[in-house]
């Protein structure tokens, strides 16, 4: 017996198997935009860089979540091959948004210090702020204009210190709160802010024989939730070190530092200042 497909059959057929294709297509698409990036914490002798592009083959890929246009009229994002940006609507006009991406350990836990390689119009002038979901040392501040300002792109290496990682994603923001025109001329040349990279440098851990011994007045001590630092110098920034040389918690120089979230035990406690660091034994209760 012979068998055959009407030609109405084999329309739906057709049909049938286009649906699949088109929506298999689109599932594979999906499954290779990458927002979080994950870092090798047995490396601390070089930075590791991660690419950012609408390639399959870079590390963080998914424009339409790296990137939140906030403000600017005729503004929109920008993406390429080697960014994401965002592009204000006319020379003279601003705009706002946010960059945002999440990076966790491979391992353990880890401090790492973001580099985020940013480029912008010569004569632009951004201003920033970059924070982390879990610790840091936030930094606000602004790309000014270079030397001889032009319309020509020129990078900006934006560094942000002792970010903790952990197993789990750490988000991780650049709030671009200001893009101006600046010392760029005109003619079409419309003010650009962007990311092309990621460079994250794993710190060494510290080993207790190498903190230094040498006294701060600290008190009290032993302490239940907070403690004061006294100090001849000019206290820049305060870091808690576990009983195993482990970077526990840094802070700016403060009035008093609070440590209620961390467990009763012994732990090491550094000031640093423009003299160096100096180390002492702390209890908590």
């Amino acid at each position: 017996m012979n068998y055959y497909l009407t030609p109405k059959i084999f329309s739906m057929k057709k049909k049938l198997l286009f649906t699949i294709a088109f929506f298999g297509s689109l599932f594979i698409t999906s499954a290779q935009l990458k927002t979080s990036v994950t870092v090798d914490v047995s490396n601390t002798s070089t930075a590791q860089n991660f690419t950012v592009g609408k390639e399959a083959t870079d590390d963080l890929n998914d424009v339409s979540n790296f990137v939140t246009l906030l403000t600017g009229t005729g503004a929109n994002t920008s993406e390429n091959n080697s960014f994401f940006g965002i592009l204000a609507g006319a020379e003279a006009s601003d705009a706002t948004g946010t960059f945002q991406f999440s990076v966790k350990a491979d391992a353990g836990t880890a401090n790492a210090n973001i580099t985020i390689n940013a480029e912008k119009r010569g004569g632009n002038i951004a201003t920033y702020s970059i924070s982390a979901t879990t610790g840091g040392t936030t930094v606000t501040d602004a790309v000014a204009p270079s030397a001889g300002a032009t319309k020509a792109i020129s990078s900006h290496a934006l560094t942000f210190l002792n970010v903790p990682l952990t197993t789990s994603d750490n988000t991780i923001t650049l709030a671009l709160t200001e893009l101006l025109k600046g010392d760029v001329p005109d003619a079409g040349n419309r003010p650009t802010f962007r990311i092309a990279s990621i460079a994250i440098q794993v710190e060494e851990p510290a080993s207790i024989d190498q903190i230094s011994t040498e006294k701060n007045s600290l008190y009290p001590n032993p302490v239940t939730s907070a403690f004061q630092l006294s100090s001849n110098e000019t206290i820049e920034s305060v870091q808690i070190f576990g009983i195993n040389g482990s970077l526990l918690k840094t802070f700016k120089a403060a009035a008093s530092y609070d440590i209620s979230d961390l467990a009763s035990g012994v732990y090491f406690v550094s000031s640093n200042s423009d003299n160096g660091t100096k180390t002492v034994k702390i209890v908590k209760k």
